[in-house]
């Protein structure tokens, strides 16, 4: 055992001494090289790097062992080698080195591959240096037993330093390849892709054209390309420890290319999927997605080929007559062009964007998120934005955060937001205010923070760094983790919490952790394992989803990778952000954004705003609503996938059609009438036309629609009454006994199946195969050119005419209504019934009128109608009424509110001629070129009331808003609703206002309302918002009471007024009484001076004894507070500032050892003077009954009971006494601060930068809204310097200006003299108080103590 310690000893003791390290040995049998010996160099020259590679074990004994490391990177998957997180102190002078020996048991020849970040290498191998610029994989010959490796680098740039290295397998093949253009040069630095079966790579060649690789063996094809031209390589197929050459000649001029067009044949399609099909396979060979003109091309292979595309979630193969297209490609083929598509439009939805002209801080947006309320953060290259869905708020450093980029941001489950910054680090934020900014001085790794999570289990907040990955425990602790703990290279991009697991995504590679250890996730294809991880996201399925930087994206399912590439339908490899919800996955790229489904992709493109399409899409995220969030270097899109799909020529109407009325058949199909025909339209598409040139219809010209009871279609077309059964039109002009001259306009089926018709002549009623038409010598109003047909819910017929008003018809008489008896005009476009046979009126020029049977009710533009010229109207299942208007696009009416939709929103014209919808869930707007779906969103928004404020005034408002307001004060609420579906003017509010149980609606279309009350007492204000859908949020309820001006309110008036009434006669009798007192006072006067000079003696002898007792309550006030020498015993770096305004003062400071425990507060009694120092008195022995009698020893609970006890001395009394107290108290107990306060706050500074705590808004004393004090507790580092103080120095009136020195300038002095002693402080502090007051009258007490840790 002796022998044992001996030789440990001694082993140990010669390192110490010698600084020799053993270069450690690693097996070639290994998979990579795990043991290394790591060092740092400064200053290192040309000689010192010659005797480096001639004895690297020797040159190791001169490097302090402080700069030597040795690692094992076992836990690890690959040889990757972070230099920057072993040592501290790198810049430009830095060398590194990194040296290893691995040991062979034959002699045989290997890959060598390397590469490096900020990092600029020299490798050697048994002393010879083997890399070159231009190639970072050479071949070596590897002797048997063994050999040296070497790597020898200087740091650039940001200096986190990276390199990996690795030895390739021996049993792999190697191919030689050869690339030439068609004139016989070589193909220099070109580029080449290598396609097998598992892989898909992109490589470059040398100047001479040439590249080795080694790969694994298999079956292989090589493509490269130059212009025009291309060049596939024959299948190579690969075996162990095979050398291949292949020489390729880039000749081949056989592209396949085409377009896709929507239907129209003329709009091009960008973002669709086309894909290569193999003929004889089957199986896909490559994918692509077309460009902005709607282009796509394949390079494809000798072979024979078909052309796929993804039309609405489905696939179709390119067709030639009706057949299968077949491209064959050989030796002699040339370009195949012009095989096109023409499909309907597959990108729907509508745009809107959001840039630096809506108040956003820079258009660089880097990342976002959507919060549990719904705000959107929006981190930018400068600052954080927020936006509402109405305004934007900014914070920068203007508001204290980091002038730096904002590289993520979190939400945490109590809703913090916590800021991650590219190089100051960590912020921990809410409300505008920053409560922790963490730094490498406070633990973190280093400033660059790139992801934040939390663990859900414990709270724990998750960071990824450039330097490791951190968990930082209770906003205190920071434990860290860098490449050596099995986290890849520890370049940490990515961290996310699925279940039990945390997802550590890093430069090379992706870990998992479950709190006790990390496991690296292999990726087995050798060319993408080590991919740099960027993003990590779950899908419902439980399969994680990985973008990388380069590689494409990769869905892990617990067992094997699945890869999608560019080669795959992605537009790049590089893969910024994923978000995944029930429309798919979507992938934002450095070339735009996709969304894949099932393995199907599209691209999103936004053609209306120069579209997303070669975009770099930063980060994706979606509201509660449903709108997505698409942020690139130009702002922020806002995409609203659902709510507004158009059918237009892309979908297959024909052009410049208007769309006249649209049907809705009971198997859910379309039809729609305008003046080109009749449409069949399935889910949006256009599925057939019937015009005059391909069915029996005889023009083109449709104007109305209406389904039979047998479910036959009958068609209106002026002249024409037709019918559409089983596919075909069938002429009933003659069947209808329609004369020749009448124009149809309408039709109608009433409950008996009776038909009836509006024509130009009148009203027609078919019955029984005869055809009567009622005209006014029947009784009805005057027929004109435009009329219509409605029947009521109780079987009445209603005529309606432009120009003479309307007819009701019951079977006996008719009923006639114009401008005489109700309508607002006579020019009725259409009348709509509905469930209660309310009769819905659409007035050209009148908006809109609802008749009830007896009384017609007008609704106009400032009810909230858009236009004033109503076009068509219809009322849906639910009752809603829906008005398509002239230019202001469609009103709509639930009840109680009118709301609109226009092409803001997302339809496509804003005149509408025509709609239709389905059981509340979906609407049509037929209008003119073409149609506008829209499904409305069923959700319950949210609503806030952010402000409320009076012309002297502001409040935040809260659960426990209780305040009083003056009859008559203009009383401000700031609303919203986070709505971002919904544009401002859209949105609306009722509100509905309560006094005395008598209740007032109001409707408001504003996100202010202002509140006048005309009267006193209690109001309850209960809000709603309404968005865009018509949703209504859950009701806000506001209490207060109204009082009236002083001058009314009996409380202040009748003191007020009756001093006044008695001033006044009070004046009158001293006017009276002046003269006979002048004559008495001249009498008298030589008395007077007599009795003046004896009382003034008499004053003199007061004034001295109010004087002597001043003196004496001072001496009482001084034996109460601390002495210097109590203070210098217990907080011996200190200083108290102690500066009454009068004699004795209502200020005071306190000291209190008990419990081995230092408190020491300074306090701020009302008044100053005699009555404050009373006070001082009361709240000073409060204190220390607290501490001596009641034992508490928290401060929180300290000021508690000093609270109760002050109240109870002052309650003693039948005066009402208010008077207290504001108060800073401190514990010290070593390292450790606690601290709670009364209005009073705690300042610490620590390296330079102030450190606010602050105190609960109430006094010590008598408070409507008292509450426990809160505590708080602060780690203390050496150096820190803490301030309490009350207001006296800071509301100093002075300078130049005649100003008060305010909190401001407080805290930049504090900061200024934080290099001198407390003693010097406090002369500053005093030098600087006089200076600034000058000849101004001191105000009130000052009381300062500083305390340095």
């Amino acid at each position: 055992m002796k022998k044992v310690f001996f030789t440990c000893s001694f082993l140990l003791s010669t390192i110490i001494i010698c600084g020799q390290y053993i270069i450690p040995i690693n097996s070639s049998e290994n998979k990579f090289i795990k043991k290394w010996i790591v060092a740092k160099i400064e200053n290192l020259n040309n000689d010192s790097i010659s005797n480096l590679t001639l004895n690297t074990q020797n040159f190791l004994k001169k490097i302090n062992p402080k700069n030597i490391r040795e690692i094992n990177l076992s836990k690890n998957l690959k040889s990757s080698i972070s230099f920057y997180q072993l040592f501290d102190s790198i810049d430009y002078k830095t060398t590194f080195i990194a040296t290893c020996i691995v040991e062979f048991d034959k002699a045989q020849m290997c890959g060598l591959s390397w590469g490096s970040y900020m990092f600029n290498q020299d490798i050697y191998v048994n002393r010879k240096k083997v890399n070159s610029q231009d190639d970072n994989d050479v071949d070596f010959n590897f002797k048997k037993g063994k050999n040296e490796i070497l790597i020898v680098g200087k740091s650039y740039g940001t200096y986190e330093s990276i390199v990996s290295f690795n030895i390739k397998n021996p049993n792999m093949s190697q191919l030689k390849l050869k690339i030439i253009n068609e004139d016989g040069n070589p193909h220099s630095f070109g580029y080449f892709k290598v396609k097998g079966d598992k892989i898909s790579i992109t490589k470059q060649l040398d100047k001479n054209g040439e590249k080795k690789l080694w790969l694994k063996p298999g079956d292989y094809k090589i493509i490269s390309s130059k212009s025009d031209n291309y060049i596939w390589s024959n299948t190579i197929s690969l075996d162990e420890n095979e050398i291949h050459e292949e020489k390729l000649i880039i000749s081949r001029k056989s592209i396949i290319s085409g377009k896709v067009f929507t239907i129209d044949k003329k709009t091009p399609q960008q973002g669709i999927q086309i894909k290569l099909i193999d003929d004889e396979t089957k199986k896909v060979f490559i994918s692509t997605l077309t460009d902005i003109d709607g282009k796509y091309k394949f390079l494809a292979p000798l072979g024979k080929w078909n052309i796929q595309i993804l039309e609405n979630d489905e696939y179709q193969l390119h067709q030639t007559n009706g057949k299968r297209t077949v491209i064959e490609i050989n030796s002699n083929s040339n370009k195949i062009e012009n095989l096109n598509f023409n499909i309907s439009k597959q990108i729907n939805g509508s745009w809107d964007k959001i840039t630096m002209f809506d108040g956003m801080l820079s258009p660089s947006v880097l990342k976002t998120m959507v919060s549990k309320e719904d705000l959107l953060y929006i981190g930018t290259f400068n600052g954080l934005s927020i936006y509402d869905g109405i305004r934007i708020k900014n914070y920068n450093y203007e508001n204290g955060l980091p002038n730096d980029p904002i590289t993520d941001i979190f939400e945490d489950d109590k809703g913090f937001i916590w800021i991650g910054f590219q190089t100051k680090g960590l912020v921990r934020w809410k409300n505008g205010d920053i409560l922790n900014h963490f730094t490498k001085n406070d633990g973190l790794p280093t400033n660059a923070v790139n992801s934040i999570s939390q663990n859900s289990k414990n709270g724990d907040i998750l960071i990824g760094t450039n330097a490791g990955f951190s968990i930082l425990k209770n906003n205190k602790n920071f434990e860290n983790y860098n490449f050596l703990d099995g986290i890849c290279n520890g370049y940490t991009r990515e961290v996310k919490v699925f279940g039990n697991n945390i997802w550590i995504g890093n430069g090379s590679g992706l870990a998992v952790y479950n709190g006790k250890k990390f496991k690296p996730i292999a990726y087995t294809n050798e060319f993408f394992n080590g991919a740099n991880i960027t993003v990590i996201e779950t899908d419902s399925e439980g399969n994680i989803w990985l973008g990388t930087q380069g590689n494409g994206l990769l869905k892990y399912d617990g067992l094997k990778f699945t890869t999608y590439r560019k080669e795959d339908g992605l537009p790049s490899n590089f893969i910024l952000d994923i978000l995944i919800d029930n429309n798919g996955v979507w992938i934002a790229t450095q070339k735009g954004l996709v969304k894949m489904k099932d393995e199907k992709i599209i691209g999103i493109n936004n053609p209306e705003k120069d579209g997303l399409k070669d975009f770099i899409v930063r980060s994706i995220s979606k509201s509660k609503d449903g709108i997505y969030f698409i942020s690139s270097s130009g702002g922020i899109f806002e995409y609203d996938l659902n709510s507004f799909k158009k059918i237009m020529t892309e979908q297959g109407l024909k052009s410049n059609e208007f769309i006249f009325d649209i049907k809705l058949a009971d198997d859910g199909i379309l039809w729609a009438g305008g003046n080109q025909g009749l449409y069949k339209i399935d889910n949006d598409i256009v599925t057939e036309i019937y015009d005059k040139d391909n069915s029996k219809l005889e023009n083109d010209f449709i104007l109305d629609l209406e389904f039979s009871r047998d479910g036959s279609l009958w068609i209106v077309q002026n002249s024409k009454v037709s019918r559409l059964v089983n596919d075909k039109i069938e002429d009933l002009n003659t069947f209808l006994n329609i004369p020749k001259s009448v124009e149809v306009k309408d039709i109608e089926f009433d409950n008996n199946g009776d038909i009836w018709i509006a024509t130009t002549f009148g009203l027609g009623e078919f019955k029984n195969d005869t055809l009567i038409i009622y005209n006014e010598i029947n009784g009805t109003v005057q027929p004109t050119q435009n009329c219509a047909v409605t029947i009521g819910k109780n079987n009445e017929i209603i005529y309606s005419t432009y120009g003479s008003g309307f007819s009701i018809f019951n079977g006996g008489k008719f009923i006639n209504y114009n401008t005489e008896n109700g309508l607002s005009n006579n020019n009725v476009e259409e009348i709509a019934v509905d469930s209660k046979n309310n009769y819905w009126i659409a007035l050209d020029g009148g908006a809109v009128q609802m008749f009830d049977g007896e009384n017609f009710k007008q609704h106009k533009i400032k009810d909230g109608v858009s236009s004033d010229e109503s076009f068509t109207l219809y009322v849906d299942d639910l009752d809603n009424v829906w008005v398509g208007t002239y230019g202001g696009g469609v009103c709509f009416y639930d009840g109680n509110i009118w709301n609109s939709i226009d092409s803001r929103d997302g339809l496509h014209n804003n005149t509408i001629k025509s709609i239709c919808g389905s059981n509340g869930n979906k609407y049509w707007f037929g209008s003119r070129y073409g149609i506008t779906s829209y499904t409305p969103k069923h959700q319950t928004p949210k609503i806030f009331v952010e402000k409320i404020e009076t012309t002297n005034k502001s409040y935040n408002f809260s659960e426990n808003f209780k305040e009083k307001f003056i009859v008559d004060e203009k009383v401000s609420f700031s609303l919203n609703s986070n709505c971002y579906n919904t544009k401002k003017e859209k949105q609306k509010y009722i509100i509905e206002i309560e006094r005395k149980g008598k209740k007032i609606d109001k409707i408001i279309a504003s996100n202010e309302y202002v509140f006048r009350p005309q009267k006193t007492g209690k109001y309850k204000l209960v809000f709603r918002s309404i968005d865009r859908d018509m949703n209504y949020s859950n009701p806000l309820t506001i209490n207060f009471s109204v009082v009236g001006p002083w001058y009314l309110n009996p409380k202040t008036a009748i003191p007020i007024w009756g001093s006044l009434f008695l001033l006044i006669l009070f004046s009158i009798y001293t006017t009276r009484k002046y003269f006979s007192q002048r004559r008495y006072t001249l009498k008298l006067k030589e008395e007077a001076q007599i009795k003046d000079r004896v009382a003034r003696e008499r004053l003199e002898e007061k004034n001295k004894e109010i004087l002597d007792s001043i003196n004496y309550a001072k001496r009482i006030q001084s034996a109460i507070l601390p002495s210097n020498r109590a203070v210098k015993a217990y907080l011996k770096d200190s200083f108290v500032l102690y500066k009454p305004k009068d004699v004795i003062a209502g200020d005071f400071y306190w000291l209190e050892y008990y419990d081995n425990k230092t408190y020491f507060a300074a306090a701020d009694c009302t008044g100053h003077g005699v009555p404050g120092a009373m006070i001082s008195l009361v709240c000073n022995n409060a204190l220390n009954r607290s501490i001596r009698e009641y034992n508490l020893t928290d401060p929180g609970k300290i000021l508690d009971n000093t609270k109760e006890l002050v109240v109870e001395e002052f309650g003693q009394s039948e005066e009402n006494v208010k008077d207290g107290m504001d108060i800073a108290l401190c514990c010290i107990e070593g390292n450790k601060l606690n601290y709670a306060g009364a209005f009073n706050p705690l300042w610490i500074v620590r390296d330079k930068k102030l450190q606010k705590i602050g105190a609960d808004r109430q006094p010590i004393g008598s408070f409507e809204y008292s509450k426990p004090f809160k505590s708080h507790e602060i780690k203390l580092k050496k150096g820190d310097c803490i301030y309490v103080f009350s207001d006296g120095f800071m509301d100093q009136f002075g300078g130049e200006r005649g100003k008060k020195y305010k909190s401001l300038r407080f805290q930049d002095f504090l900061i200024s003299i934080q290099e001198e002693n407390m003693r010097k402080q406090r002369e500053l502090l005093n030098k600087e108080i006089e200076e600034w007051r000058g000849e101004l009258e001191q105000i009130d007490d000052i009381c300062i103590m500083g305390v340095r840790i």
